[in-house]
């Protein structure tokens, strides 16, 4: 078996699930820069100066919702997990949104674009499977 016929076999079999698990892996990494550069990790997605805490904060969000993520992709028919994963993509384009609508303290362009796709590719397909992952209902 070949290296990346290893890797694949390692990924979830629904294509949602490797989507998850794939932005989880990229959460991850960034919530580790985050967490051990906060200051100029910040400074990549906000216009406004940060302290160290509130870099360390997002990096540590980051991390979180990338754990949480990951262990939807494994376990997509647990609702109440697939429920906490689609408000973690909700709330992280709550953020973005609010920082460059309301407060005005990014752009939309570049690293904080990113977030945008990634939420709303996310929210769309997680909602358009809902019935067959999450159940009835919100």
């Amino acid at each position: 078996m070949s290296l990346v016929d290893s890797a694949l076999a390692i990924l979830p079999v629904e294509n949602l699930g490797r989507w998850l698990a794939g932005i989880s892996a990229i959460a991850l990494a960034s919530g580790i820069n985050g967490v051990l550069n906060p200051v100029q990790y910040s400074r990549m997605l906000y216009q406004t100066g940060t302290t160290e805490l509130a870099g360390r904060l997002f990096g540590i969000w980051n991390i979180t919702s990338a754990v949480a993520r990951l262990l939807c992709a494994y376990d997509l028919y647990n609702a109440s997990m697939y429920r906490m994963t689609f408000a973690s993509f909700v709330i992280a384009f709550s953020h973005f949104a609010s920082e460059v609508f309301i407060f005005k303290t990014a752009k939309l362009t570049g690293k904080t674009l990113s977030p945008f796709i990634v939420s709303s590719v996310s929210m769309v397909w997680m909602w358009s499977e809902w019935s067959t992952y999450a159940g009835r209902g919100l």
